[in-house]
């Protein structure tokens, strides 16, 4: 029979798992205190919780998330979640650069974004992608190079018709005056 306390730890890491906008899952086994502390600043300033879970308590809330297994491969050993909650790549691209730079035990064993699983290297490719917000100024640049030329050229049109309407008028005005 669960306890209180695991219930509300099942609750609470399953309002995690839901309210993340990606979950990156890391074993931390090997880290001094005073790394993990560094850690967890670089995180926090980027927006990202890191909590140490309980494997079995997290399986459970993985499972009432309708993850069907596909977490409990992953959930082995010391693990904590970095949870995103600003953005899909801010916990990836913080802990892919802590992994290169120091060297330590740190190890990345995968991630849940949009209710699919991610392999470690599908998350150093998600650190490298450039932010929402760099992505959404890429597409309007994108879509307002086009639209401009499009404009360009309908304007050039239109006085092209002008001078064409302008000259016209003159013709007629030069006719009937002349006759």
């Amino acid at each position: 029979m669960a306890t209180p306390k695991k219930v509300a730890t099942v609750e609470r890491i399953r309002d995690w798992l839901r309210s993340a906008q990606v979950t990156v899952l890391t074993e931390y086994r090997g880290l001094t205190v005073a790394e993990l502390t560094r850690l967890r600043r670089q995180l926090r300033e980027a927006g990202v919780e890191y909590h140490v879970v309980k494997n079995t308590l997290a399986v459970r809330a993985a499972r009432d998330l309708g993850f069907d297994g596909q977490l409990e491969q992953t959930l082995k050993g010391p693990t904590a979640l970095a949870l995103g909650l600003s953005d899909q790549v801010s916990a990836a691209r913080v802990l892919t650069e802590y992994v290169r730079t120091s060297r330590g035990p740190l190890r990345i064993k995968g991630a849940v974004l949009d209710g699919r699983l991610l392999r470690p290297e599908d998350v150093e490719e998600l650190a490298y992608l450039p932010s929402i917000d760099v992505l959404r100024g890429q597409l309007a640049g994108a879509i307002q190079g086009p639209l401009a030329s499009v404009v360009g050229t309908l304007e050039g049109a239109l006085r092209t018709l002008l001078y064409a309407f302008e000259q016209r008028a003159e013709q007629l005005g030069a006719a009937e005056g002349g006759s």
